[in-house]
């Protein structure tokens, strides 16, 4: 006895809702309609289309790594979320000009989190323009190894939440000192020496609050865990590039060794797969990018899914034989991207899944 869903797009089975909704299947109305959820990407705009394509085949050559490693934990959970970034447009349907398709949603993907680092800017760039004197921080302790990253992550938020609370406090006793800002928490990796080196990005409107952040950072780690060299407090001096660094601190997880071009050559560079498993799983229950000391205006713009019926589509699915989605219903491939040939080295060649 068959128990499993079978969609009339396209005629596939699956044994649960969770399968449906990560294959990326439409709801039907008619017989020849879709219903398909947003505005959908824009065809036409050259540029985004390549740039989606190229953060789908980081995404699915990195995550496939991922799920191994998962597998090779036993991490089931884990393993299901690397699942739903690998399917997070991959089946996709386009109509009137645009592409529409499933989103997972996940950190780890690269085609969710360019969308949130322009929703973050959108939300936030307004607020900044507004901060006469910003100051940007970064607040680090001493590198750890693998064993002690989750811990540390942990006590850097407790750490933070207790300095936010205190200020907080006395701003509601009547304190002048409006303690706000907004921060972000990335995670480097040394391969040299196996360790790690979590920290806060922060920028805040003057400079009172950022040294106030600093000496109370210092004084609660204590020599110990903290040095006022690994500390880093300056004015900002271009407001657009400095909020866009610290929006996509939180969004990047996949960083070209050579964004500079410095070098000649990509002999020696690594993409060290297994580290980046470990970070992700130690900031796992965290806000990675969170305002404090303040509220969005209420009139901040919501992005609520509209639901349009249309009756003609064509839907693809993306092969990384060819890093680009196939048409399911007519020959063809949808965007006729070329990677990097270089990007296209480093995802085939550079991935270290030992170094740890």
């Amino acid at each position: 006895m068959n128990t499993g869903i079978t969609t009339r797009s396209g005629g596939e089975t699956f044994n649960t809702l969770e399968q449906v909704r990560t294959s990326y299947t439409l709801p039907l109305k008619g017989e020849n309609s879709v219903v398909v959820q947003g505005n959908g990407s824009e065809l036409g705009n050259r540029k985004r289309v390549l740039g989606k394509a190229n953060r789908k085949m980081i995404s699915s050559k990195r995550v496939l790594h991922l799920i191994d490693i998962a597998k090779s934990k036993g991490d089931k959970k884990i393993e299901k979320e690397f699942w739903e970034v690998f399917h997070c447009q991959r089946k996709v349907v386009t109509t009137n000009g645009r592409q529409h398709g499933h989103y997972c949603g996940r950190r780890v993907c690269s085609v969710c989190n360019n969308i949130r680092e322009f929703i973050l800017r959108s939300k936030f760039e307004p607020i900044f323009r507004t901060w006469k004197d910003p100051y940007y921080l970064v607040l680090t302790t001493k590198s750890v190894p693998k064993a002690k990253l989750k811990s540390r992550i942990d006590a850097m938020y407790k750490a933070f939440y207790r300095i936010n609370q205190k200020y907080q406090k006395r701003r509601q006793r009547g304190d002048k000192i409006n303690f706000i800002g907004v921060k972000t928490l990335e995670c480097e990796f040394s391969p040299n020496w196996l360790w790690y080196n979590p920290h806060f990005n922060i920028l805040v409107p003057n400079k009172e609050v950022a040294e106030l952040l600093l000496m109370e950072w210092i004084k609660l780690w204590g020599p110990k865990h903290v040095s006022r060299k690994g500390q880093y407090c300056e004015a900002v001096r271009n407001r657009e590039k400095i909020l866009l660094e610290v929006i996509k601190y939180c969004t990047k997880v996949f960083t070209d060794p050579d964004k500079d071009k410095k070098f000649t050559t990509i002999k020696g560079h690594k993409i060290y797969i297994k580290a980046l498993y470990n970070i992700y799983v130690a900031m796992r229950g965290h806000r990675i990018f969170e305002r404090f000391g303040f509220n969005l205006p209420e009139n901040t713009p919501k992005r609520e899914p509209k639901e349009t019926e249309v009756s003609h589509s064509i839907k693809w699915k993306y092969d990384l034989k060819y890093f680009d989605w196939v048409g399911e219903d007519s020959a063809g491939l949808l965007t006729d991207f070329v990677p990097d040939a270089r990007l296209q080295y480093l995802l085939q060649n550079c991935m270290d899944v030992h170094l740890e």
